[in-house]
């Protein structure tokens, strides 16, 4: 599918990657299960580059077919904590988000979001996200949302408007 025969993905995850060759990468991806499969394990890889990059496309191909995820998730959120890249945790937490939780939920997966959440050297981004895995996981654990909520009514004014705008949401 790459326009260059001798470009292999990693090639291509290094390349000027836009939303553009973002979508053109995902659309490979799901064309069969040894594209996937070959995508999915660069998220994995050493280069921290090159792993945020493809879970950039990992997280588009989930928006085109949730289905290749659902034996991935628990792999994935036992994995969360190891990955270096910002970028990478971004978007691995937005395909948890929008997947069906394990049943029962890990507890590691709580107390990531927590961390993340509450750390206020974490990106917005990443703190919004894991707002709102927590959110999906009061839902499923409804034990928990005390817990969130009284974080999340506290005094908020240490951390940025962002984070108190998607603490406001949360709440509502």
């Amino acid at each position: 599918m790459f326009s260059d025969k001798n470009m292999d993905i990693q090639d291509f995850l290094l390349s000027s990657l836009s939303r553009a060759n973002t979508d053109y990468a995902a659309h490979w991806a799901t064309e069969n299960s040894e594209n996937f499969e070959e995508l999915y394990q660069l998220m994995f890889f050493e280069n921290p580059k090159i792993a945020w990059r493809a879970a950039w496309v990992m997280e588009k191909v989930q928006l085109l077919k949730p289905e290749l995820f659902t034996e991935k998730i628990p792999e994935i959120i036992t994995a969360l904590p190891t990955f270096q890249h910002d970028g990478s945790k971004r978007c691995l937490l937005l395909v948890v988000l929008r997947s069906p939780l394990p049943n029962p939920i890990p507890v590691e997966l709580i107390n990531f979001c927590f961390d993340l959440m509450m750390s206020k050297k974490t990106s917005i981004a990443i703190q919004a996200n894991a707002m709102k895995v927590l959110d999906k996981i009061c839902k499923q654990e409804p034990d928990l949302r005390n817990e969130l909520e009284l974080f999340l009514k506290d005094d908020l004014s240490e951390y940025s408007k962002g984070f108190r705008a998607s603490a406001r949401k949360i709440l509502s």
